[in-house]
């Protein structure tokens, strides 16, 4: 024993050593895992995002690369855009213009304002360098539609100026138009007859009698000089049944037809000359 214990040699310095390493492990299983395996593994994973991290510089260089690439292709794109737009601009002015005058808006001007949107950068960082535009998913354009509704008036935007009678037929020339595309096959008119009225209210109803000849027509109206020119007459009621209300709509007849048409034209109280004058519409709407 004494032999043995003679060989053993006691190093403080050394102990001291190995509590402070397993010190340092535990407090590395508290922040990284419960065991040596799991904060190897966890490491192992620092490791290779660093690996990531010393390569981002080459990252971002082909990133910027391809997004230059990327917009060079989607401005070429925009600006070929851009120009068939003021093209097509041209002649859509000239086609509403057409078909305004035969809705009764005879010196009304229509146009199509093409603005190029402007850069995202404030001024003085573009300082020196050629100005691009700004690109969205429609382009580089920013378009308007203008009308002056009277003659020696400036265009004005259409939103802010035209009223509710010029913004239905408006609306309705510009459907007309696009309407001659062979894929639209289908049109839902939700009452163009807003804010007009008498001959006007007329001449919009023989316009949708037009378009119906070619595509499809629902119209949605409260007037009686436009339900009375339609191939087919639907009456679209509101109810109210168990707590709820629902939307009822009737197919009429002819006598329903009569009789639908003579109340939109004189209210609740339907008489013998309302029956006449509704009458003598859908005679007229045969003829038209």
């Amino acid at each position: 024993m004494r032999s043995y214990a003679e060989k053993i040699l006691f190093d403080p310095g050394r102990l001291e050593a190995i509590e402070s390493r397993l010190d340092e492990i535990n407090r590395l299983k508290r922040k990284y895992g419960a065991s040596i395996g799991e904060i190897l593994a966890f490491k192992e994973k620092i490791d290779q995002e660093q690996k990531g991290l010393e390569s981002v510089e080459e990252k971002i260089s082909q990133l910027e690369k391809s997004s230059s690439t990327l917009y060079t292709q989607a401005l070429a794109s925009a600006t070929e855009l851009s120009q068939r737009r003021k093209k097509i601009a041209r002649e859509l002015s000239t086609k509403v213009e057409a078909e305004l005058s035969t809705l009764g808006m005879k010196k009304v001007r229509f146009g199509v304002q093409i603005e190029t949107e402007s850069p995202k950068e404030p001024a003085e960082s573009r300082e020196g360098r050629e100005q691009t535009p700004r690109l969205n998913d429609k382009g580089m354009d920013r378009v308007q539609f203008l009308i002056s509704p009277n003659p020696g008036e400036e265009l004005k935007p259409l939103a802010k100026i035209a009223s509710g009678g010029e913004l239905s037929r408006i609306m309705l020339a510009i459907k007309r138009i696009f309407a001659e595309e062979a894929w639209v096959k289908t049109l839902i008119f939700d009452e163009v007859d807003a804010g007009i009225g008498g001959g006007i209210a007329e001449v919009v109803g023989r316009k949708l009698k037009e378009i119906s000849s070619q595509h499809q027509v629902f119209c949605i109206t409260h007037l009686a000089q436009i339900a009375s020119l339609a191939d087919a007459h639907y009456r679209v009621l509101k109810k109210n049944q168990g707590g709820r209300t629902y939307a009822e709509v009737t197919p009429l007849n002819q006598a329903e037809r009569l009789e639908e048409v003579a109340r939109m034209l004189g209210g609740l109280k339907i008489t013998e000359k309302t029956l006449d004058h509704a009458r003598e519409m859908l005679k007229n709407a045969l003829k038209g």
